[in-house]
């Protein structure tokens, strides 16, 4: 071992490892130069030890410090000697080691050990002491490391112990004014996280270091801008903060003349600084990292990444707020990389949205996502702070509508609540906004997105009438036309008016009236109009009188669904049904619906008997239409009705004897959805959030859905990516019982190159699970040799370990061969092994198929090589066969000891150009040396033929030997093969090793 192999192997004094962690250069650089000091100062008095540091800091300034800075880090007894040391070295201010400490702390803080972290703070706490330059950077870096969401104990006491230090240097801290900004921004987001019963020593302590700091430095305070107000209000129940906050609002001037109120703070956009204070380096580096460098679509592994590592626990709600900031304020991507098919930040906000558990944390990131529009001021504001907000909105229309609306009602609701004293300036901030978008092209039209006609019917008049400006806009008023009656008309004062009927055309909601005819109806009857209405409200009150105990409510559904049936309701009416039942069934539709226990026919009846399945009741009725356009508008709302109708439907059929067309209610479904979506993406949208909900109901469903809807099923990439995806151990295992007992079939040769190719994107155990599926298949081998040549050892491991097994069991053909040799040569030995073990069951079969394939293709390429050497350019398939062949030559070499297969390598050697022959020298020299030991095995024959003809002719030495090994050799009776034969037909025959016969001696 070398001398850097055991210095790597020395455990590092600064950090902590995991096994899959190395040193890097720098910190071989911190173990060095410490290792240097020791010996400088080893065994030496004061003055020695004075004189040998300034000799050494002669040399080299930067190396005496770093050792010196080590050495304080990690040797607690010796800090203050160090510390002196340090002081009387540095030639330059101790800037050398502040740009030091910096480094550390946004790169390696959160790896070090617990005992060098106290260290960092003791030298924190005396390069403030001594008014150190820079000592205030360093501060700041190290409340970067404060991680908001984790009440650890490392994390209190490195929050406490900052605080500390500013309360003991409170004359320091005040000659900085950006310090005092960022400790102010910095404690008050700590102090949502630290407002708890065990907590209150320090949240106490918190807040009288707050309260005191802002009225005394309310100057400061102004520099944060809106996101100040935006923390205040965090935490603006603790009794202490109230009054400040009531401060700001009624008597500002008493906290600063310069300051007139809670608007000024508003209008204030907060600079980036403060926001990226919030976020640890790491966390910042991952951010950048999912922003910057990972494909759309190949996003979520990375995500789950960042939620394991960040977002975890249930501290890390507060955290998320935070990083809805940063995203929204601080990573601006660049037109080229708006317009790459990297995640968007869009994407990234919606995940953290879909991750809030907590009402109140999923509030307060609402807010964030939508601070910058409150008091958006075009001079100041830009639109990359509004438009991830749009987009999360606009892309979750179809596929998550609640998300949408529920961005939406919060933002009306924010218009006149968060500050109703200017409720009417913050409305047209808002409508600047939006214009603003519409102006940058981020949306073509708002009408799609704020005025959607699938959303809620309450939600929708309520933004047309907020944002009334906007609808006008898109949406002109249109003259009513007068119709042409004999009745007395009265001509009143011409008026906008909202319709608030539920019948009128969702065109005519906003009209200009010029006249309003009263009409008289002879027949005394009322119109169709309001008998649809009286009908609507006595299904309403039918469902909110809906009982609350299981049995009565089923019962009650069934009613209500034959009501529906009878008289049939659509459009406006049925959306507004469906919202009705939603909410009165909420609870129908959370937790598991499907049984723990192994399912059994009972188990699934019990689970069927639920009230929710009753909706599906009169599916049998040829009157369907209205229920189908009911469930869809339901399943807007509640997006577990989707797969409740598969499992009603799939357990109904089994009961029955009918199959045909046993889900054609679904397919109904799925077309009055209207989102133009196939019976294949409708599947995989339901079934993605039944595996989401309940695995066991998802691989319970899994078979009949293959078996009833194979058209579908079949070849669906992302549906069988949700089955591989999802299981564990006994799933694949009872998955493929089912497989190879013939009770389900989830691939087919036709069908499956494209998953494939997929599955090669897919996680290791993903992978494994899908290759221990497709073997259970009777599968053809054509697939897999049209796969073959696209897998590489280094990107395609699991897919190239699985396709190595595969053909270990079949007997080499021509097409196998020619397969194998057409994959890139990367210095793997996948052909090699495949070589030798066929070698050892099928010697003769493997050297005829070489031989065919490659006489074939040198008649393919006979008359070229003249072509070629005029321009001095070797075909890539030579290439190919040399770079596989050379690896076989070493290990299978009796292979090229047969006749026809050195026969034609020979005629291979000559096809080639004498720049390839020594590029490939390896390859030439053994297969040159094998020439020569034939032709003196020839010419040892003939020889002894001449020199004694009476005796017949004997082999020669070496085709004795290998005569001889072949009559020893055993073959195994454990293989199998199964020979593909390389025509059209993919003739496929069993081949059974030869049992070996007795010999007699």
């Amino acid at each position: 071992m070398d001398k850097r192999d055991k210095r790597v192997a020395i455990p590092s004094r600064l950090f902590l490892h995991t096994l899959l962690d190395c040193k890097d250069e720098q910190e071989d650089k911190y173990e060095s130069c410490y290792q240097a000091l020791v010996q400088s100062i080893q065994g030496k008095g004061d003055k020695e030890i004075s004189d040998s540091l300034h000799m050494e800091a002669m040399k080299s300034h930067e190396n005496i410090c770093t050792g010196l800075l080590v050495g304080i880090l990690t040797e607690p007894n010796n800090c203050i000697k160090f510390y002196s040391y340090l002081s009387f070295v540095a030639n330059d201010g101790l800037n050398f080691v502040v740009s030091e400490m910096n480094r550390l702390l946004l790169e390696k803080f959160n790896i070090m050990k617990e005992t060098v972290q106290q260290q960092l703070i003791w030298l924190v706490r005396e390069l403030v002491r001594n008014g150190v330059p820079g000592a205030d950077w360093v501060c700041w870096n190290v409340m970067r490391n404060i991680i908001g969401g984790n009440t650890s104990n490392r994390n209190l006491w490195l929050a406490d112990q900052m605080m500390n230090i500013y309360t003991d240097s409170r004359v320091w801290l005040y000659t900085l004014p950006h310090l005092v900004s960022g400790v102010i921004y910095t404690y008050l987001r700590l102090l949502e996280d630290h407002a708890r019963h065990n907590l209150k020593e320090l949240k106490d302590k918190e807040v009288t270091f707050l309260t005191q700091l802002i009225r005394e430095r309310f100057s400061d305070v102004l520099s944060i801008g809106r996101d100040f107000v935006r923390l205040l209000q965090t935490v603006s129940r603790i009794p202490e903060i109230e009054q400040v906050w009531q401060e700001i609002l009624h008597s500002p001037s008493s906290l600063s003349p310069q300051f007139t109120g809670v608007e000024q703070l508003m209008r204030t956009r907060t600079p980036r600084k403060y926001l990226v204070s919030r976020i640890t380096p790491d966390m910042e580096k991952k951010l950048n990292f999912l922003t910057q460098n990972v494909k759309f679509g190949s996003h979520t592994r990375y995500e789950a990444w960042f939620q394991r590592s960040h977002l975890s626990s249930q501290e890390s709600q507060s955290l998320r707020p935070d990083l809805i900031r940063f995203i929204v304020s601080v990573i601006h991507p660049s037109n080229d990389l708006l317009q790459s098919d990297v995640m968007p930040r869009w994407a990234v906000i919606g995940w953290i949205l879909t991750t809030c558990t907590n009402p109140v944390a999923s509030s307060n990131v609402k807010l964030a996502l939508f601070y910058d529009w409150i008091f958006f001021d075009l001079a100041s504001d830009s639109i990359m702070n509004l438009e991830p907000a749009v987009l999360v909105m606009h892309h979750s229309m179809k596929p998550h509508p609640q998300i949408t609306a529920t961005l939406l009602d919060f933002l009306s609701r924010l218009v006149n609540n968060f500050l109703p004293s200017s409720s009417d300036q913050v409305l047209l901030c808002v409508t600047a906004a939006f214009q603003h978008v519409q102006e940058k092209g981020v949306l073509p039209l708002l009408t799609p997105l704020l005025f959607n006609k699938n959303l809620n019917q309450g939600l929708r008049k309520s933004l047309i009438r907020i944002f009334q400006s906007l609808y006008l806009m898109e949406n002109p008023p249109v003259e009513k036309p007068t119709p042409v009656q004999e009745y007395s008309i009265i001509h009143p004062i011409p008026t906008v008016q909202f319709s608030d009927d539920e019948d009128d055309s969702e065109d005519e909601i906003l009209m200009i009236n010029e006249t309003s005819p009263s009409v008289k109806i002879n027949n005394g009857l009322t119109t169709n109009g309001e008998v649809k209405n009286d009908h609507v409200n006595e299904i309403l009150s039918k469902i909110e009188a809906l009982p609350k105990e299981e049995n009565s409510l089923q019962s009650s559904l069934v009613e209500l669904m034959k009501t529906i049936l009878s008289r049939p309701v659509f459009a406006e009416d049925s959306k507004l049904i469906a919202e009705s039942l939603s909410v009165s069934l909420s609870s129908q539709f959370e937790g598991k619906l499907f049984p723990a226990t192994f399912p059994s026919p009972a188990t699934v009846q019990l689970c069927l008997s639920q009230p929710v399945f009753s909706l599906f009741s009169c599916l049998s009725d040829p009157r369907r239409q209205t229920v189908m356009e009911l469930l869809a508008n339901l399943q807007f709302l509640q997006p577990r009705v989707g797969y409740c109708l598969l499992l009603y439907l799939i357990s109904s059929q089994a009961q029955s004897s009918h199959e045909d067309d046993s889900l054609s209610p679904y397919t109904e479904f799925c077309q009055a959805l209207g989102t133009d979506c196939s019976l294949a993406a409708c599947l995989v949208r339901d079934l993605t959030q039944c595996q989401n909900d309940d695995v066991d109901l998802f691989l319970y469903l899994v078979p009949p859905l293959y078996d009833l809807l194979p058209h579908s099923t079949l070849g669906n990439v992302p549906l069988l990516y949700l089955i591989v995806s999802c299981v564990d151990g006994s799933q694949v295992q009872s998955l493929v019982s089912k497989i190879v007992s013939q009770q389900l079939t989830l691939l087919h040769g036709d069908t499956c190159q494209p998953i494939l190719e997929a599955s090669l994107s897919w996680e290791t155990f993903e992978q494994f699970a899908f290759w221990q599926l497709f073997n259970a298949h009777d599968l053809p081998l054509y697939p897999i040799l049209n796969f073959l040549p696209k897998l590489s050892v280094k990107s395609d491991a699991e897919a190239l370990t699985s396709v190595m097994l595969l053909l270990k069991k079949k007997v080499p053909t021509e097409k196998m061969i020619s397969k194998c040799l057409a994959r890139e040569p990367a210095g793997d030995d996948f052909f090699s092994a495949l070589c030798s073990f066929w070698m050892k069951y099928c010697e003769d079969k493997l050297a005829s198929m070489v031989v065919v394939f490659l006489s074939k293709y040198l008649n393919e390429g006979a008359g070229s090589k003249k072509r070629r050497a005029d321009l001095k350019i070797e075909k890539p398939l030579t290439l190919q066969l040399l770079g596989h062949f050379t690896p076989v030559m070493k290990t299978c070499p009796k292979l090229f000891e047969r006749p026809a297969v050195l026969e034609v390598f020979m005629k291979l050697s000559q096809s080639c150009l004498e720049t390839t022959k020594l590029n490939h020298s390896e390859f030439f020299d053994l297969l040159e040396s094998l020439t020569v030991t034939d032709k003196s095995a020839e010419e040892s024959d003939k020889q002894s033929s001449e020199d004694d003809p009476s005796p017949p002719p004997s082999p020669s030495p070496q085709r004795k030997r290998t005569k001889a090994f072949k009559t020893t050799r055993r073959l195994s009776a454990k293989v199998n093969y199964r020979e593909v034969d390389s025509s059209e037909e993919e003739v496929e025959e069993e081949m059974m090793p030869k049992k070996k016969r007795k010999v007699a001696y």
